[in-house]
């Protein structure tokens, strides 16, 4: 609905509501001055008019009761008068709602899974726990609106506008970002992990114990963005702008930081640097908290998926683990003839047991894992027994 629409309606409401008074007001002075034939016969007419301006106002008193369960109004600085829609629960699915003005509409939990939504106004309008799966946004305004606990996996957002809006604990799952702003929005506890946020403008948003781990940031502006307990590790921050971006406590674990304007100083107040890419190209691995283990990884060239093996390696390599290890031509009489997972010390059993869970599910394998005597082992320096793990893959 328009903001005419809006307008129109209270000026009716105002004209009628006049009109009804000013008859009362009238035949209540001529009830006090009525004294001859002609004034009461037009006293008569007022009474008239009077019952027909009630009979209007109880018509017009119904209709817009009826009206205002569907619709209210509201009054904006910038906006004017705004009629909106007051439709918690509503079904949109599947309709084609390109260009509709949503503004300021209570939309709670309504449904608008696969809806075409492009360029359609949802400035400060409440979407708390809607659902917005697969839903295509190319340029709706998001401005303000209420989107927390929303569900927007798979929902195409380019160029949408969600300045300062409310998405806390939203879900964005497979959603397409290219081009779209979130300045100041409020993205805390978000999971976008691995999605593609390239060109996105995240300018003084608040991502705090949001789960970024894998996603790819290259290039946006994060200046004044809240990245308090957020989950970095793995992600792409090639040329960004972290001006005023507190790091404090903060897993760059495998992060790319190449080209980014982080500082030396911001860099020192991170938890953890490990296999992290600094803006000045170079790897560091200033704390990695599994660099002290070391873990050889060996196969043969004729049973062992080449590829696999590789993915295990590189995966070890991302944890902070110091790899070693190649595949054999020949199998030396150390190596298994099954999959498995050595330890030589007690101590090391829990990384063992979580290492053999990932290699697992890289592999596709049930690998087991074994205690072996470190006597019986090649490579595992005495006293360093808990610091060495090997992998097999056949």
């Amino acid at each position: 609905m328009t903001n005419t629409l809006g307008l129109v309606l209270t000026l009716i409401t105002v004209i009628i509501l006049f009109i009804w008074l000013y008859l009362l007001s009238r035949i209540i002075l001529d009830l006090k001055t009525v004294d001859d034939k002609k004034s009461a016969t037009l006293l008569k007419r007022r009474i008239r008019y009077f019952w027909s301006m009630t009979i209007l106002v109880i018509v017009v008193f119904f209709f817009l009761w009826f009206f205002a369960t569907r619709y209210s109004l509201t009054f904006d600085k910038n906006e004017g008068i705004i009629l909106f829609k007051v439709a918690p629960n509503a079904d949109f699915s599947d309709q084609n709602l390109s260009n509709e003005d949503f503004r300021f509409a209570i939309l709670t939990s309504a449904n608008f899974q696969n809806a075409k939504l492009i360029n359609s106004k949802f400035k400060k309008a409440n979407l708390s726990g809607s659902h917005l799966e697969g839903a295509i946004l190319k340029g709706a305004n998001f401005e303000e609106a209420n989107l927390s606990g929303s569900h927007l996996e798979g929902a195409i957002l380019k160029g949408a506008n969600f300045e300062k809006a409310n998405l806390s604990g939203s879900h964005l799952e497979r959603a397409v970002f290219e081009g779209a702003v979130f300045e100041g929005a409020n993205l805390q506890g978000v999971n976008l992990q691995g999605v593609n946020l390239q060109g996105v403008n995240l300018q003084g948003a608040n991502l705090q114990g949001a789960n970024l781990q894998g996603a790819n940031l290259q290039g946006i502006n994060l200046q004044g963005a809240n990245l308090q307990g957020i989950n970095l590790q793995r992600a792409n921050f090639q040329g960004v702008n972290f001006q005023g971006v507190n790091l404090q406590g903060i897993n760059l674990q495998g992060a790319n930081l190449q080209g980014s304007s982080l500082t030396t100083e911001n860099l020192n107040l991170t938890s953890t640097l490990c296999n992290t890419i600094l803006p000045n190209g170079e790897t560091s691995y200033r704390n990695c908290p599994n660099l002290k283990y070391t873990v050889g990884v060996y196969g043969l060239l004729n049973t062992t998926n080449a590829e696999k093996f590789i993915q295990v390696q590189n995966f070890l390599r991302e944890q902070g683990y110091s790899v070693r290890g190649t595949l054999l031509e020949e199998r030396p009489v150390w190596l298994s003839y099954n999959s498995k997972v050595f330890y030589y010390s007690s101590k090391s059993k829990g990384i063992a047991n979580e290492i053999k869970q990932k290699v697992s599910a890289i592999v596709h394998q049930n690998i087991e894992s074994q205690q072996n005597d470190p006597d019986s082992s090649v490579g595992v320096p005495r006293g360093q027994e808990e610091f060495f793990i090997y992998v097999h893959i056949i």
